[in-house]
């Protein structure tokens, strides 16, 4: 139809008509008596099927390209532009949009030949044109020579329309920029100026330089000036040097006579697999995939560097080659060695001695020169020293190589920063980056004091409290100093985004300024060097788009000291850290509309000062002086996490007025989400001021710390507010991960005081996070008014106060905190890692925890389906009962509880009777009246029991032992004597019994260790000490008995027997014959063999002895049973204890048991999950719900009941009341 009414418009004299086809070389059937009708119908038919492809069949596509553009898919993306491009296949006037359509379609058919027209070798012949069937073929039925067809048809076309319209040329050719570079959506950037070429020849090559509107003349000056040349005397040698010399632009080229853009004559092509791969590129771009890689041309191209442009972004990437010749080196030349440190110096050497033995190990460090007595902080430039194999060596000339490897001496440079109080340990790697080298903390040696966050691998005690009883409190190590940085290919990324007034820039990835800023800041910010040194940070993408606070830091570099002159970064430099907040971006914005889904760094800010907030600048809190009122709130701040995640922000004013009196304006915690701004106190007391916290309205952080000092003594992490009326609460980070470590064997704790504060508080622990919830806040614990106990506000909270009572060992906090932890219904996530870390608090022997842990089951015994129980209740129970005299009154569970605990013991249970007999005393009492004059309790019987000795029952020497044989065994037997060379007192006698007992105790000894002779003479007197004035040898002699080894004391021994005769017998002691020392040195050790003469001689005469005196000795045997008492015993009371304590013994327990505090409820429960259950009553009575009941709870409670049978229902008119009015009682006209 289309041709039809185009014939027919045509003049007669047309060359169209020249051969007398017309139509009917396209249209068959259609003849010359076409009528007018018809013809009009034809003409409006294809006026509406031109509006509907050009209406709504574009829009689909367009949006199906919008689409495949965000995905970054190549493939269809292709495909679809080759159909918008199919749309204009007629058009016999071309629009702009239809021009940059064809550009895109062609240049993308040009980077993406998805689509083989050749015939390959091989292949069976066929039409060119016929379209190919395989599956996920992305042609949809467009054959490529159609679109070279296509594309040779309107290119004349395309360049009229283009030179006609100079005014839109720069809109459309940024259009195909931005569109071949999958920049089409989310970035606006300012047209740049686009002339064609006018050399002969060069017409439909459109060029543009950022430099100014005038870059084609000047780009066709340069090539006619290059074509003079290569008239002129300075020929090129060859045809292709004269043509690059020609052809060669500096400049962004769009050819539509080929349809290839390029960019300084290199072509685009796709990101290599190795690009996407790098770790920075990574973090900036996310990891893009193959099939959607960025579009790069090549810009230069060295033996070590490699530069190329992502189109369309601006963005450019620096590949560097490692040059293994180039290390870095240091400046330092003071090595650190004994006497090389005056006394005000030796500080350093404090800090680093604990480490120098284990992770500072094969360390040389090399120090300033300056005094470094008085410095706070100290860096130290430290060689790792290793040996590593040489490569192999080839066989040469002379003969074969050598298979024994060959080790070689390597050094590793690091850098050490020593801050003095306290004494912290910071290892930096010097890693290189695009021929640059930069510093980056791979280990601390107390991760809460470093400002980058690193998971802690080892938890040692402080080395620095040695002697001390809080060397037992541990601390946290994090990192590896001695791993090797790995030097290989390199990736630089530049920028220069000259239309958002930013000058050229470089990233700098997150990995160069560890340890240098705070963790949460180069989580929230990407870093970029302006050409003056410093460093702008900008909000990454996620940030943006989810938060309401929008901001840029800036980071300025304060040279210290003389100018590097090595080229290795030795240079020293502070940082001011400043805060800019900007304003929201305006919602017409494309820029920032949240709708981009493309790479973050291509997204530029939106950087608008806000004109409202004030500018910050940040406190380093590992740099301030001690003693400071900023020091001391920083240290309180800290405790709810690291400085790592603790943000301290000052005003720039009054940082710039006195930087060591500067007042906190804003302090934020992200990780624990929590921040506090200062205000005013309140509207009577503006002078004064506070931090306010955000997240808990008229809450500020209290100085009052001290009233609540044993109340938060379990909680080391813990901030105390305050609210305008002096109340009091205590605030606690969800975040922190709290352990602990058992303390060691030989440090034992009395029961009536506590144990060191040895809780761990890992902060940012990921397995503990990812059971977070996504919205959860702090715990806020309310402290009472008499200041007793905390108060929780969900289960979450309790379970959390509960683990840090437990961990501290403040059992009567955990006891009185057990009744809020418990519920019926499924725990979430937070709430069942706690329960499940209950069981990971170490096994501890204090009566109190064993009361705590049997009150845990106590309390949740009806909700064992969703809180199961994590300890064995019958062990529990038993060493309750065995330690129940030292169970404090504050832990004892109440009579009704030990009953019911008593039903779970077998009825076996030795201790049972125990419990059945405080029952029996409990319910006499309480039946006992005031007038009674006696009051009778049954007393049951004990079961029979056996009391352990601790020893096997011994031989008895009387009774003829062959000594004979004894002294055969004992001949492989060496028997160490250590003698002093005069009687011993006080701490004299202590240090000789410290050295003899060094190495330990044997009764068999050895060459190190003493034992049957050292424990003889002991007991005869020739080796005679004192500690203590009413001390004696023979009183240490049978104590060392008692604690020699358990498998030798328990073997049927000779010379044990001997021993356990003269402990029992101390007046045998003196009669016994002496050790033979003839030529032995007073005060020096000798060492017997059991078979030598003399130890026969001295055995047999001690053996001669016991016998003669066999009826003196108190020879240990085995003991017997106890027996059991009349059934018929009773107990008599007193009047006088049945009255005086009688009726109250009840009431006392019940106080203690009920002495807890209130429960609120839970306000982090937003439903509640109702199942089916059963549960037994003390009485024996059970008690549940049925589903039909849970069902009649929700809707109706009382149906249950049957109320419709009390209750009928009545209409207004049986009850006598009027008819509603069907008007209001009241105008709403208004």
């Amino acid at each position: 139809a289309a041709f039809v009414a185009a014939e027919r418009a045509l003049p007669p004299d047309s060359p169209a008509l020249l051969t007398g086809a017309g139509a009917n070389s396209h249209v068959r059937g259609l003849g010359e008596h076409l009528s007018a009708l018809a013809l009009e119908y034809l003409r409006l038919s294809a006026a509406r099927f031109r509006e509907l492809l050009g209406g709504k069949v574009r829009r689909t596509l367009g949006r199906w390209v919008v689409r495949a553009m965000k995905q970054r898919d190549s493939m269809y993306a292709n495909a679809l532009h080759s159909h918008l491009a199919m749309l204009s296949k007629n058009a016999t006037v071309l629009s702009g949009e239809d021009c940059s359509t064809l550009i895109i379609a062609q240049a993308y058919a040009k980077m993406n030949p998805s689509m083989e027209i050749d015939v390959k070798q091989g292949d069976k012949a066929q039409s060119r044109t016929k379209v190919s069937e395989k599956p996920g073929d992305p042609s949809f039925g467009i054959p490529p020579t159609e679109l070279a067809d296509l594309f040779q048809l309107h290119r004349r076309r395309m360049l009229d329309w283009l030179s006609a319209n100079p005014n839109l040329l720069n809109e459309v050719m940024e259009t195909v920029l931005r569109t071949l570079a999958f920049a089409t959506t989310g970035i606006t950037l300012r047209a740049r100026t686009w002339r064609s070429m006018q050399l002969r020849g060069c017409g439909g090559r459109f060029l543009t330089d950022e430099g100014g509107d005038d870059a084609s003349m000047v780009v066709d000056e340069q090539l006619a000036d290059a074509g003079r040349r290569s008239t002129s005397s300075e020929k090129a040698s060859t045809f292709w040097e004269w043509l690059q010399s020609v052809t060669q632009t500096e400049h962004t080229e769009v050819n539509i006579q080929i349809g290839e853009v390029s960019l300084k004559r290199r072509y685009f092509r796709l990101l290599s697999e190795e690009v996407n791969t790098f770790p920075h590129f990574v973090e900036l771009f996310n990891k893009v995939s193959p099939q959607n890689a960025f579009r790069i041309a090549e810009v230069k191209n060295t033996t070590q560097r490699q530069w190329v442009r992502i189109v369309g972004h601006r963005h450019d990437l620096h590949i560097w080659k490692p040059d293994k010749d180039r290390r870095p080196r240091t400046t330092m030349i003071r090595k650190l060695e004994p006497g090389t440190l005056t006394s005000s110096e030796l500080w350093v050497m404090q800090a680093l001695e604990p480490y120098l033995m284990t992770h500072l190990k094969d360390f040389v460090f090399y120090l300033p020169q300056e005094d470094l007595s008085f410095r706070p902080w100290v860096l130290v430039a430290a060689h790792l020293v290793m040996q590593e194999k040489a490569p192999p060596v080839s066989p040469t000339a002379q003969g074969a190589a050598s298979n024994k490897p060959v080790m070689v001496k390597k050094e590793i440079l690091k850098e050490i920063v020593i801050l003095k109080e306290p004494p912290v340990v910071h290892v930096y790697d010097i890693i290189e980056a695009g021929r640059r080298f930069y510093r980056s903390l791979v280990f601390t040696s107390d991760y809460r004091r470093c400002l980058h966050h690193v998971t802690p691998s080892v938890i040692i005690a402080n080395p620095h409290l040695r002697h001390h009883y809080k060397a037992l409190i541990p601390h946290l190590l994090a990192g590896d100093c001695r791993r090797i940085p790995q030097r290989g290919t390199t990736l630089v990324i530049t920028r220069h985004l000259s239309d958002f007034d930013l000058p050229p820039q470089t990233y700098i990835p997150a990995v160069l300024l560890q340890g240098l800023l705070p963790s949460c800041i180069l989580e929230e910010y990407e870093f970029w060097q302006n050409p003056n040194h410093g460093l702008s940070g900008f909000q990454r993408l996620h940030i943006r788009e989810h938060t309401t606070r929008f901001s840029m830091v800036k980071l300025e570099l304060l040279p210290e000291g003389p100018p590097d002159e090595t080229g290795f970064g030795n240079s020293m430099a502070a940082a001011r850290v400043t805060r800019f907040p900007l304003q929201p971006p305006p919602q017409t914005t494309s820029t920032l509309s949240g709708k981009y889904t493309g790479p973050p760094a291509f997204r530029p800010p939106y950087l608008e000062p806000h004109p409202n907030l004030p500018v910050l600048r940040l406190v380093n809190p590992l740099t301030l002086k001690p003693g400071t009122p900023v020091w001391g709130l920083v240290q309180q701040l800290t405790r709810l996490d690291n400085p790592s995640h603790c943000l301290v922000w000052t005003l720039e004013s009054d940082a710039a007025a006195s930087p060591l009196s500067c007042t906190v304006e804003v302090v934020e915690l992200p990780r624990v989400r929590v921040s506090f701004h200062r205000r005013a106190f309140s509207e009577a007391r503006k002078g004064e001021f506070r931090l306010f916290c955000d997240q808990y309205e008229g809450l500020f952080i209290s100085s009052r710390a001290e009233e609540v000092s044993e109340l938060i003594e379990s909680i080391p992490h813990g901030v105390v507010l305050e609210d305008v009326l002096g109340g009091l609460f205590v605030l606690v980070s969800s975040a922190a991960y709290p352990r602990t470590l058992p303390a060691p064997a030989s440090y034992h704790f009395p029961l009536n005081t506590k144990a060191p504060a040895d809780v761990i508080v890992e902060h940012g622990n990921p397995a503990w996070l990812s059971n977070l919830a996504c919205d959860a806040r702090p715990y806020l614990y309310s402290v009472h008014p008499s200041n007793a106990f905390l108060t929780t506000s969900s289960l979450a909270s309790a379970l959390y106060l509960l683990l840090l009572h437990l961990l501290g060992r403040h059992f009567p906090a955990a006891f009185r905190t057990i009744d809020a932890c418990v519920s019926d219904i499924r725990m979430s996530s937070e709430e069942a890692q706690l329960w499940a870390q209950l069981k990971t608090v170490p096994t501890d022997c204090h009566p109190d925890s064993a009361a705590c842990r049997l009150k845990l089951y106590t309390t949740t015994r009806a909700c064992q389906s969703t809180m199961p129980y994590p300890w064995n209740v019958t062990e529990e129970l038993q060493l309750y009962i065995l330690k129940l005299p030292h169970v404090s009154a504050a832990c004892r569970l109440d009579p009704l509880a030990e009953a019911q605990l008593a039903k779970l013991l077998p009825p076996e249970t030795s201790c049972l009777w125990f419990l059945k007999q405080r029952q029996l005393l409990r319910d006499s009492l309480l039946a006992c009246e005031l007038d009674v004059e006696v009051a009778t309790v049954p007393v049951l019987s004990p079961p029979e029991f056996v009391r352990q000795m601790g020893f096997t029952p011994l031989p008895d020497v009387t009774e003829g032992i062959d000594t004979t044989l004894t002294s055969k065994r004992l001949d492989t037997w060496t028997l160490k004597l250590a003698r002093p060379a005069a009687p011993l007192k006080g701490e004299a006698a202590l240090k000789f019994l410290g050295e003899a007992l060094r190495s330990g105790l044997c009764l068999q000894g050895n060459s190190d260790q003493v034992g049957f002779l050292f424990l003889y003479e002991l007991f005869t007197g020739a080796i005679d000490v004192a500690v203590l004035p009413s001390d004696n040898s023979h009183t240490w002699a049978a104590l060392l008995t008692r604690l020699l080894p358990r498998k030798e004391a328990q073997e049927h021994s000779l010379l044990l027997s001997i021993l356990f005769a003269l402990s029992s017998a101390p007046e045998l002691a003196k009669e016994m014959p002496p050790v033979p020392t003839q030529g032995v040195e007073p005060g020096k050790s000798v060492t017997f063999l059991s078979g030598a003469s003399a130890i026969k001689t001295v055995i047999k005469g001690a053996v001669k002895i016991l016998k003669a005196h066999v009826k003196e000795l108190n020879w240990p045997t085995r003991p017997a049973a106890i027996r059991s008492l009349p059934a018929q015993t009773v107990l008599h009371l007193s009047p006088l204890f049945a009255t005086r304590f009688g009726p109250d013994i009840p009431v006392i327990c019940q106080r203690e048991a009920t002495c807890v505090p209130p429960t609120p409820p839970d306000t982090s429960c937003v439903s509640r999950e109702l199942a089916p259950f059963t549960c037994e009553t003390t009485t024996g009575r059970v008690l549940g719900l049925t589903l039909p009941e849970i069902s009649a709870l929700v809707n109706q409670p009382i149906s249950p009941i049957g109320l419709e049978e009390f209750l009928e229902a009545q209409s207004r008119s049986q009850r006598g009341l009027p008819a509603v009015s069907a008007e209001l009682p009241f105008d709403v006209s208004h």
